[in-house]
């Protein structure tokens, strides 16, 4: 059993663990094997904590920050990545 307050911040809101994921791939878009797998592995860590992504930006990444990509995490730092 998880005790409540491993659940719930102030809000009653589910927080889990708070995150910092570090990949050598932008996971978005998810359009080749590397970002596809780091993309779903956000999607279902944030269903239950808060996510810091420092992400490698590859060459055909986006130089901002998709929607999509900053719904799932609290932040995103991008940095060049060869």
């Amino acid at each position: 059993m998880v005790p409540d307050w491993f659940l719930a911040d102030n809000a009653g809101v589910t927080c889990g663990m708070n995150l910092l994921v570090l990949s050598t791939w932008n996971p978005y878009p998810p359009d080749n094997g590397s970002r596809i797998r780091a993309w779903h592995l956000l999607r279902t860590l944030a269903k239950h904590h808060r996510i810091r992504l420092i992400a490698g930006r590859q060459d055909d990444a986006p130089t901002t920050i998709p929607e999509p990509l900053s719904a799932l995490c609290e932040s995103v730092v991008t940095i060049p990545w060869e």
